[in-house]
């Protein structure tokens, strides 16, 4: 491999570190979702096996309604409130330490292996 590949290689790990997200241990209530404007996002588990990711949430009239961004159309969701196992909130903090030690551990690699192929064995 090249080093423009070992280039290419970092940007794709870069651009994945960025969809990493860490969720707390301990659920959370919907009522206590509902009621905070936090801008954390929330993962939502259903006895159906489906899995949501949320950062807003709201209630209108028993039915429940989610965006994934802060700023944007609240939509129906498919699935009821007795439907939902359990709530958890992102951890921030945790989230970003992720993001950094992959981004460390990828610049890492990619000079390494940029040594490798440009360190002369003769």
């Amino acid at each position: 491999m090249t080093k423009n590949g070992f280039v290419v290689l970092l940007f794709i790990y870069l651009i994945m570190a960025q969809s990493c997200k860490v969720y707390q241990n301990s659920t959370t209530s919907l009522e206590h979702v509902v009621s905070t404007t936090d801008d954390r996002f929330k993962k939502i588990k259903t006895n159906k096996g489906k899995v949501y990711h949320l950062k807003r949430i709201e209630i209108r009239d028993g039915k429940l309604y989610g965006s994934k961004h802060k700023i944007g159309e609240m939509l129906p969701q498919d699935f009821s409130i007795e439907d939902i196992i359990s709530i958890r909130a992102q951890h921030k903090s945790a989230s970003t330490g992720a993001t950094i030690a992959i981004i460390i551990v990828a610049g890492g690699a990619v000079a390494f292996g940029v040594f490798l192929l440009t360190f002369d064995l003769n």
